[in-house]
């Protein structure tokens, strides 16, 4: 009985820790994701340095009130 109970143990540890692998492959993907976040930081602070922001905002933000678009865009803001 014993040695069956042990049979069926050891076969249930081979299956679910078979991956050897994986801690690998885990390692690898935050690696990769970790790279595009500080690529992407990056690419915003040169964004925000090179007044791409400020203009995206003085663009945006003022509202020309001098024609019906513009009065009906101010009050949709």
């Amino acid at each position: 009985m014993g040695y069956k109970i042990s049979a069926c143990h050891n076969f249930v540890k081979r299956a679910l820790f078979k991956s050897k692998g994986q801690a690998s492959l885990e390692y690898l993907l935050v690696g990769i994701v970790l790279m595009l976040v500080t690529c992407a930081l990056g690419a915003l602070v040169h964004f925000i340095a090179d007044g791409g922001l400020g203009q995206l905002i003085q663009t945006f933000g003022s509202h020309d009130i001098n024609s019906l678009e513009g009065f009906v865009d101010a009050f949709l803001y």
